[in-house]
């Protein structure tokens, strides 16, 4: 499996979505649809294949079972503002960075939402 989720990684580093959708379908047998790594990988995948919707689903999913997930609640937001609903991204970086006060990737993300906001 760890051989995979590099296949995955290294897909996506070099901007295969096919390679990388290819790779994902080989964790998909290897993992039960429950496994957060599955999901991450999906999301991943889905997001760097520009397929935004699936995407954001996935990360919903993610942050339905892991509330303070970063990763997911950035993307979610960042995902919130390019529809549109930057209030809405606003409000989840804000309450992310409540939990995460120290984190790099929240504050770059809420900064680049209030640059769209402008």
């Amino acid at each position: 499996m760890p051989a995979t989720i590099s296949a995955i990684e290294a897909a996506i580093a070099d901007g295969d979505t096919a390679r990388a959708r290819q790779a994902l379908t080989e964790l998909e047998a290897l993992l039960p649809s429950s496994s957060l790594t599955l999901l991450r990988m999906q999301a991943w995948v889905a997001h760097r294949g520009g397929d935004m919707t699936s995407a954001e689903q996935l990360y919903l999913r993610i942050a339905e079972r892991v509330p303070d997930d970063e990763n997911a609640g950035v993307n979610i937001a960042l995902l919130s503002a390019g529809r549109g609903d930057v209030e809405d991204a606003r409000l989840r970086l804000t309450r992310l960075a409540g939990r995460h006060n120290r984190s790099a990737l929240v504050a770059r993300a809420l900064a680049d939402i209030e640059a769209q906001a402008r």
